[in-house]
């Protein structure tokens, strides 16, 4: 297909359609606190669109530094004891099992934490909702201060992408010719 200009004019009936829509949904559950944008309005992708309540997210990732700190030291201290121990050589095979035991412990331990501190920056992430792509949003179907959840079938809004857009209609077989001439 290619635009130009005919000399040719024919009306039909057809149908405007969006080249994608987009059912915007929260990844988190909380207190909707900010909505930043009008129903109706054209937004961009990255646009900031919802807040979701961040302090129990951020209080999540402040327990997880924590625990990881914790962990941290309680390694650190397991290294110092299996040193010590294969330092002075005169030491039970028991004795030096073990501490190599706690020191590996205390790795797994630690990666653990690491994870969960990955985790939980995740989620905290999740408490701002950006548009995912530039478009028109439709009707608003929740409003600052209501409970949102992850598994809500609902969209707090739809997106749809007008730009590009396509344009369906039926020409009628007899005007084909013509208008394929033109």
């Amino acid at each position: 297909a290619v635009k130009k200009t005919v000399s040719i004019q024919t009306r039909a009936i057809g149908s405007v359609k969006v080249t994608a829509t987009v059912n915007v949904r929260p990844r988190v559950n909380g207190e909707l606190t900010g909505v930043h944008f009008q129903e109706g309005d054209f937004v961009k992708k990255g646009q900031k669109l919802f807040t979701i309540d961040p302090r129990p997210y951020d209080a999540m990732v402040k327990q997880a530094e924590a625990t990881l700190a914790k962990d941290k030291a309680s390694l650190f201290g397991a290294e110092l004891d299996l040193k010590r121990i294969e330092k002075t050589g005169s030491v039970a095979a028991a004795e030096l099992d073990a501490a190599r035991t706690a020191v590996a412990a205390g790795k797994a331990v630690v990666e653990a934490d690491e994870a969960a501190l990955n985790s939980a920056r995740i989620q905290a992430g999740f408490t701002t909702i950006y548009s995912p792509l530039d478009g028109r949003t439709g009707s608003l179907l929740v409003t600052g201060g209501n409970l949102v959840s992850a598994t809500d079938l609902n969209p707090l809004v739809i997106i749809n992408q007008i730009s590009p857009i396509t344009v369906a209609f039926y020409l009628p077989e007899q005007q084909l010719p013509t208008v394929a001439a033109a």
